[in-house]
C-alpha cells in the first residue's frame, strides 16, 4: 500500500473507493466520525495518521498547512462545487501524478 489518504467531508466517498482500487489506503472524515470537525482540529488527526489530506477547501488548508514545518501532503480538488464524477476524475488525475513519485 502507498501512503494513506484522508478525504475531507466536502468530497465524495467515491474517492476512497478509487484510491483503494489503485492500491492506496484511504479513509474518509465521515468514516472516522469526524464530520463537522473544525479545520484546525483536523490537523492533529492528519499529522498523527500520516495522511495526505484531500479537500476542495484550498483557502483554509493552504493557510493551515503553511503553519506546519512538515506535513504528509495536501491534494486540493478545485473548483469546489463540482459533482461526484468530476471529483473522481480529478482525484484520479492527481493519483496519476503522485504514483510515479519515488517513495520517501
Amino acid at each position: 500500500m502507498n501512503d494513506p489518504f484522508l478525504i475531507d467531508e466536502c468530497l465524495s466517498l467515491d474517492l476512497v473507493a478509487l484510491a483503494k482500487t489503485r492500491h492506496h489506503y484511504a479513509t474518509h472524515v465521515v468514516y472516522r466520525g469526524l464530520q463537522g470537525t473544525l479545520d484546525p482540529d483536523l490537523i492533529p488527526v492528519i499529522q498523527s495518521g500520516g495522511f495526505a489530506f484531500v479537500t476542495n477547501n484550498a483557502r483554509d488548508f493552504l493557510a493551515l498547512y503553511a503553519k506546519e514545518d512538515v506535513h504528509p501532503g495536501l491534494v486540493i480538488i478545485i473548483p469546489g462545487s463540482i459533482g461526484r464524477e468530476k471529483q473522481v476524475e480529478l482525484f484520479g488525475r492527481a493519483l496519476d501524478k503522485i504514483e510515479p513519485l519515488p517513495e520517501s
